[in-house]
């Protein structure tokens, strides 16, 4: 995959996540009136425009890269992914725990779908210097999990932020169903869990990273962790609840300014 044809899969992974944001507002609009987010000042209609102009757009723009890459079979994985996001918004959203673990799941998969595109090169590579090839496929595969546990721990989170808007269109989401501070408690869990599977996938990649991405894996990675869990138990009010919504995106972003380490 050429700079040109990779720069072509990221634009179109931006589109279809801008149009799933847009089509989540649409479906939010009123409940997003109560929460007070309104960080577009888009009407209902205008939403609507927006999704269906950056769906084609990238649709547009998958079919290119699939050409480019002499696999027309990969714009169905965009179509795919768009029916997820719509499903989430028009359906998965409502319901407990099931959108969150939509959209942690798009999250997480939009990293394997580089093993898909490269994976002739990687077939190839297994033959010639398997090592470096499972450790190419061994760090992916860990981003995407940690993406996916990460997103899915800030997506519970921001379901409590919305609580109130929720409660007013007559959403099911996991605070409404089992309370906030079973909520919370569930929180806490999955974010031990993602620090268990951290140490134990470093520990596992101890002696192929270099002593600087150990260390940065080290305290940043796992000290990010510990610090949302930390978080996680001192969690008063929905201030408290917005910062540890924002401290999920930085350690996100930790953990891939980690892969460009290694």
């Amino acid at each position: 995959m050429t700079y040109l044809t990779f720069g072509g899969f990221v634009f179109s992974t931006v589109l279809l996540t801008t149009s799933g944001y847009l089509i989540n507002d649409y479906f939010d609009y009123k409940g997003d009136q109560i929460n007070k987010k309104d960080w577009h000042q888009l009407s209902q209609s205008q939403l609507l425009k927006a999704t269906m102009i950056t769906t084609v757009l990238g649709c547009i723009s998958s079919f290119w890269v699939a050409c480019s890459i002499d696999k027309l079979s990969y714009i169905l994985l965009f179509f795919a992914a768009s029916a997820l996001l719509y499903s989430y918004s028009s359906w998965g959203k409502r319901q407990p725990l099931i959108g969150n673990i939509m959209v942690a799941a798009f999250c997480g998969l939009s990293l394997t779908v580089l093993l898909l595109a490269e994976w002739p090169a990687l077939m190839q590579a297994l033959d010639n210097n398997p090592i470096e090839a499972n450790q190419a496929i061994s760090l992916i595969l860990g981003l995407s999990a940690f993406a996916f546990l990460i997103t899915l721990v800030r997506e519970i989170v921001k379901d409590v932020e919305d609580v109130e808007g929720d409660k007013s269109q007559g959403y099911h989401t996991l605070p409404i169903k089992i309370g906030i501070a079973r909520t919370q408690l569930m929180i806490i869990w999955y974010l031990i869990l993602t620090l268990i599977l951290a140490v134990w996938w470093g520990f596992s990649q101890w002696n192929f990273q270099s002593v600087i991405a150990n260390l940065y894996f080290t305290l940043g990675v796992i000290g990010s962790l510990l610090y949302l869990i930390y978080r996680a138990y001192h969690l008063h009010g929905n201030a408290s609840y917005t910062e540890l919504s924002k401290l999920c995106k930085y350690a996100m972003v930790i953990g891939m300014i980690y892969v460009t380490l290694v």
